[in-house]
């Protein structure tokens, strides 16, 4: 009873995530109507695609500002991937966020595709921090109380470290990626959504 009681709880938390707001021409939204997440895009010609299989998919996506709308942006989700808590913010005209195929997103994920401010040369007076791109691969664990900062990249088949902050492309796939900022920590690993001891138990009747 007292597991059920819980679960109610837990619902009823998610189910705030249900907000859809546009202010903007010709943007596009494309999710299963299950998905629980708050949609708010601020621009013209902007997409979000999640795939028809993303159910389990909790959090935030934003698309430019009330008073900076953004334009021609992309963002995208691949098939079966999952999120406890993520906010996925685009605010720059052109930027395109990538998720790929069975991601599994813990708590509090921040995805910022733009630092939002500008850091400009003293001399020439040109911009230095444009965000352009998140690319993030397919089957890719990221941790609780993640940082992904613009114009990384993160390879399939990686794990990322709870508490990292993201600052760079990195092109190994199969590896342990963490810290602040993260760098390459353990290669040649994989995950399973399997808890450890149900992965044991499988990997020992396959011996």
């Amino acid at each position: 009873m007292r597991i059920v009681f819980l679960q109610n709880i837990i619902d009823k938390l998610r189910n705030k995530y249900k907000k859809v707001r546009i202010h903007g021409l010709n943007n596009v939204i494309r999710k299963n109507s299950n998905v629980k997440v708050n949609i708010f895009i601020y621009g013209d010609n902007n997409k979000v695609i999640l795939d028809e299989s993303v159910t389990d998919f909790y959090g935030e996506i934003q698309i430019g500002m009330p008073d900076c709308p953004a334009n021609n942006c992309t963002l995208t989700v691949g098939k079966n991937t999952t999120s406890n808590g993520i906010r996925i913010w685009l605010v720059e005209d052109n930027s395109v966020v990538e998720i790929g195929e069975d991601c599994m997103f813990s708590f509090n994920i921040s995805v910022d595709c733009s630092d939002t401010h500008s850091i400009f040369d003293c001399e020439t007076k040109e911009i230095l921090n444009i965000g352009k791109y998140v690319k993030i691969g397919n089957h890719v664990w990221v941790g609780k109380n993640v940082c992904i900062c613009k114009n990384t990249t993160i390879p399939d088949n990686c794990v990322i470290g709870a508490g990292s902050i993201i600052t760079k492309k990195f092109d190994k796939p199969n590896s342990i990626i963490a810290g602040v900022p993260a760098f390459k920590k353990k290669t040649n690993i994989n995950w399973s959504r399997l808890r450890p001891k149900d992965y044991l138990q499988q990997f020992s009747e396959k011996k």
